[in-house]
């Protein structure tokens, strides 16, 4: 018969909402594609799943899950990682690209709905595209986890569902502290646009969600979990002796000691402020090649992205990482700005180049600095290097200097492996 029964056949998407699928297709396939850098090139190396893999640190960190340890911090991406399957270097790179093919999705959902020209949204392509790269450099982090639901959470915002909002910012704390400390200031800055919109019912309904969700997460110290040093055995066991196994371990049990490390680190480090100036410098021109309403701009992005990262430079020491969430924070927030017609278009030339100069500001290869996750740019460090500027510890010497007794924090499950130069002698 030539004749569809009435019913059966597909209605034609209109052409519009066609070339949209495919422009979000085309988006998300370039971020995902954009994160795997590392990967790939570990791969071709035959390091990636072995015992020299550059993952080895991030998957100890993933080692932590509720099915083995029972109510712990940021257990949810470790539990993700537990579920996938028991090769954790596997399972960790599964879990990276799955966090890629978040952002992907909800960033390019955000992306397609811009209403501007064909230049202003090309630079925003680029500027996230830049962001990713950065991230594949760091592969296996919780980063980019945090990062879609801080995105899914602008989509709701945008349309006016704070509670969904906030349910999603809700589920990042239990990946990361994170979600919370870059979420805030973003929510914050969304539902400002919208505060005439909003009933006085959803901002109850929010307040009751992170009431809840901070109780739950307070409870998982009083709940029965595992003590550190049993969680220590149980993550040590998924790998190959490794002190870098051991120091993943350690900032992640530790509490308030590692803490107290890390900002001793800070003070001890003679490129501190080269570390933070550098992340400054490379937000502000993302935000200049991104901002199209001027004033009303730049104060929405600086609201949504320095308190945080002001607050983890302070107290964390992972600065190009918190330069990179704050950067996503003000692309989310200038991505769902919304002009009214009068706003001043910057010209396209000045918005291309500041583009290309936070891309090359902020890309960690090829070995611009010897520790790329401290520098907020490491252009900017290469270059003070090159000038005879002081050299930035490692995790081997702050740890030193700043808790030198960190090894008791693991002692029950053995003491450190013998090493032979950076990497132990594996059996």
């Amino acid at each position: 018969m030539s004749h569809h029964i009435a019913g059966t056949a597909r209605p034609a998407l209109p052409p519009r909402a066609s070339a949209k699928r495919w422009q979000w297709l085309l988006f998300a396939t370039l971020l995902v594609a954009a994160s795997t850098r590392l990967l790939l090139a570990s791969q071709w190396k035959g390091e990636l799943l072995g015992p020299r893999s550059p993952l080895l640190y991030q998957a100890a960190t993933l080692g932590f899950n509720y099915f083995e340890m029972g109510p712990i911090r940021r257990g949810l991406a470790g539990t993700v990682v537990h579920l996938i399957g028991s090769d954790i270097l596997l399972a960790t790179v599964v879990f990276h690209l799955a966090s890629a093919f978040g952002v992907a999705v909800t960033t390019g959902l955000i992306f397609v709905r811009m209403k501007a020209p064909l230049v202003t949204r090309g630079v925003f392509a680029f500027v996230l595209v830049a962001i990713m790269l950065r991230w594949a450099e760091d592969a296996g982090r919780t980063d980019m986890a945090v990062a879609s639901m801080l995105a899914g959470s602008t989509l709701a915002m945008t349309r006016g569902r704070l509670v969904l909002a906030s349910v999603l910012v809700c589920i990042g704390l239990f990946i990361h502290e994170t979600s919370f400390i870059f979420g805030l200031p973003l929510l914050a800055t969304l539902a400002w646009r919208q505060r005439f919109t909003l009933s006085s019912r959803a901002w109850w309904q929010a307040a009751a969600v992170f009431s809840l969700t901070l109780l739950l997460y307070a409870s998982t110290v009083w709940l029965p979990h595992a003590t550190p040093q049993v969680m220590a055995a149980m993550v040590r066991a998924k790998f190959a002796p490794d002190k870098i196994v051991d120091w993943a371990i350690y900032f992640a049990v530790s509490g308030a000691r590692g803490v107290q490390a890390s900002m001793c680190q800070n003070r001890t480090d003679p490129n501190y402020w080269l570390h933070w100036t550098g992340g400054l410098v490379s937000m502000a021109v993302m935000t200049f090649a991104l901002a199209r309403a001027s004033r009303r701009d730049w104060a929405g992005a600086a609201l949504a992205a320095l308190p945080p990262f002001a607050f983890l430079c302070i107290v964390a020491n992972d600065t190009s990482r918190w330069t990179m969430l704050a950067s996503y924070n003000a692309w989310l927030v200038l991505a769902t700005t919304r002009l009214d017609g009068r706003s001043p278009r910057p010209a396209a030339i000045g918005v291309s180049a500041a583009a290309v100069a936070f891309l090359l500001l902020t890309y960690p290869k090829p070995d611009k600095v010897d520790y790329p996750i401290y520098a907020g740019s490491p252009l900017i460090e290469k270059i003070a290097r090159k000038l005879d500027g002081p050299r930035t510890p490692n995790v081997e010497e702050a740890l030193q200097r700043c808790d030198p007794e960190w090894r008791t924090v693991l002692e029950a499950s053995g003491p450190l492996p013998v090493t032979s130069g950076a990497r132990p002698v594996v059996p």
